[in-house]
């Protein structure tokens, strides 16, 4: 995501880019049930926006997160 500087009455909130990077992949260990796993990260970058309270922030993300997902499927 990038965004450009945003304009305000009472203050600005600063230009910003997020990038993030996720692969997913699907194994199907026995028939009839099927397991998807992914992993990422989401901003990549690190950006954070920590001016102080009460101001226009470009954006509220806490800065770089990992993470992981399972998804499990059964069929017939």
């Amino acid at each position: 995501r990038v965004q450009s500087k945003r304009f305000y009455a009472d203050g600005d909130a600063r230009s910003f880019e997020l990038f993030n990077l996720s692969t997913t992949h699907t194994f199907r260990p026995f028939r009839g049930f099927e397991c998807d796993w992914g992993l990422g990260v989401e901003n990549l970058l690190d950006f954070v926006d920590n001016r102080p309270f009460g101001v226009n922030y470009a954006t509220l993300s806490p800065g770089r997160m990992f993470y992981t997902s399972l998804s499990i499927r059964f069929g017939k």
